[in-house]
């Protein structure tokens, strides 16, 4: 069993590796690049807070996802604007998801 975990992993990464030199695309721009609160390594920590919450509601589209955005700011402040990075990020982390999934499918 535990050699096929190690493949779902491999296997979810492997259908993302298409997209490690894409470009950023979309929302990418409004959430990375013109994202000036994930610039700053120090504020991390700061979406998880609930003043963070408040003020930012104030402004049209706040969404409360302090992962994402604690992500976000981890990727910039390692990446800063080079798309491969997020792409390498996001693909790990899905091939994470896809082991946990599966432990937790196979464990029922």
């Amino acid at each position: 069993m535990w050699l096929l975990a190690g493949c779902v992993p491999v296997v979810a990464a492997l259908v993302f590796l298409n997209s490690m030199h894409g470009a950023f695309i979309w929302d990418d721009y409004d959430l990375l690049v013109q994202n000036t609160q994930i610039r700053n390594i120090r504020r991390v920590l700061e979406p998880f807070s609930l003043d963070h919450w408040r003020k930012q509601h104030m402004s049209a589209g706040a969404i409360y996802r302090p992962l994402r955005s604690a992500s976000f700011a981890l990727d910039f402040h390692f990446w800063r604007f080079d798309p491969f990075g997020y792409h390498l990020t996001n693909t790990l982390l899905h091939a994470a998801n896809a082991a946990i999934v599966f432990l937790v499918l196979s464990a029922l």
